[in-house]
């Protein structure tokens, strides 16, 4: 029991890692190409894509990116992480302007 959460608080420290990193040269990225307000958000748990919608439409978001990590460590991407990542899209693009990217990372 004591191993597996060792593992999953290394696991969270890594997650919190990727997303501390990515957020910071998106943002970077948006400010050189001119854009002024760029606000970035982490959904955690299973929000719906209606509460995502709200508070597009609530800050007046002209667009949105949202990015689905795969973070299991697997010799290869499995077709449940690829079912399962259709699902989120499906659900997820019935927002106006919202991209839906799903991203690797994991070193194999």
């Amino acid at each position: 029991m004591q191993q597996k959460k060792v593992f999953d608080t290394e696991k969270q420290d890594y997650e919190n890692f990727i997303q501390k990193t990515i957020k910071t040269q998106i943002e970077n990225a948006f400010l050189k190409r001119g854009f002024e307000a760029v606000d970035i958000i982490r959904l955690e748990g299973k929000p719906s894509y209606k509460s995502l919608g709200q508070y597009m439409k609530g800050y007046k978001a002209h667009f949105g990116i949202f990015l689905v990590f795969d973070n299991k460590k697997r010799t290869k991407r499995s077709e449940k992480w690829e079912t399962r990542f259709e699902k989120i899209r499906n659900a997820y693009q019935l927002i106006d302007n919202e991209t839906v990217l799903g991203l690797k990372c994991i070193q194999v």
